[in-house]
């Protein structure tokens, strides 16, 4: 068993929650996590937004990139993984001129067995993945971040 399989880890591993007395000796992060527990009732449709973020794009990215890049793009759920990984601004670009350039030209170095048709679109790679970053980290953060200020201005 991972936590020694007895109650007394279990009790140590509760002392963990100590930490939380910090919360009530700043007077400043009270404030912070009290916006933060308020606005988690208007949070709920950020994650829908994100959803359908996450399920439109990666369909398309299936449906552009499946030929040249089956790597990152063989199926929804690598597709999927693999913008989770570009949304968080992971490496992003490599698989950008992967779909630019062709997987015969860049990033294949090891997998030219996989590489069965090197196309790339250097227009239609730049706006997908372009487009993506933007709406997934830039907008997508704002929003979060509007909306606990502006449930935090309303109390």
């Amino acid at each position: 068993m991972p936590f020694g399989g007895s109650s007394i880890a279990i009790l140590k591993l509760l002392r963990l929650l100590r930490v939380l007395k910090l919360i009530k000796a700043l007077p400043k992060l009270q404030m912070l996590v009290g916006a933060l527990l308020k606005s988690i009732s208007s949070m709920g449709f950020a994650p829908i937004l994100l959803g359908v973020l996450f399920y439109i794009y990666p369909v398309a990215g299936v449906f552009f990139f499946i030929e040249n890049e089956p790597i990152h793009f063989d199926n929804l759920q690598t597709s999927m993984l693999s913008l989770f990984g570009i949304v968080t601004l992971d490496d992003w670009s490599d698989i950008l001129y992967i779909n630019m350039q062709g997987c015969a030209n860049y990033g294949y170095d090891g997998n030219m067995d996989r590489c069965l048709n090197s196309s790339g679109s250097t227009l239609g790679a730049a706006i997908f993945f372009v487009s993506f970053v933007l709406i997934g980290t830039m907008i997508f953060l704002n929003l979060l971040i509007g909306v606990i200020c502006g449930r935090n201005g309303r109390s």
